[in-house]
């Protein structure tokens, strides 16, 4: 999917500003993590964490 699609997909977001997210130039809000999860179909916390299920401490 292309960032275009993505962006429209995100409630209409600037594919620009999708551009500076996916650069870490930008930090979402909670709001747009949801729209952004909801347009790629996933869920919000795949957005938020680098690792899921996130390791445990042994």
């Amino acid at each position: 999917m292309s960032q275009e699609e993505v962006a429209e997909r995100a409630d209409g977001m600037d594919r620009a500003y999708l551009s500076l997210l996916e650069r870490g130039m930008r930090n979402p809000s909670l709001l747009l993590v949801y729209s952004l999860a909801r347009a790629l179909n996933v869920h919000p916390r795949e957005l938020l964490v680098d690792e899921w299920p996130p390791k445990t401490a042994p």
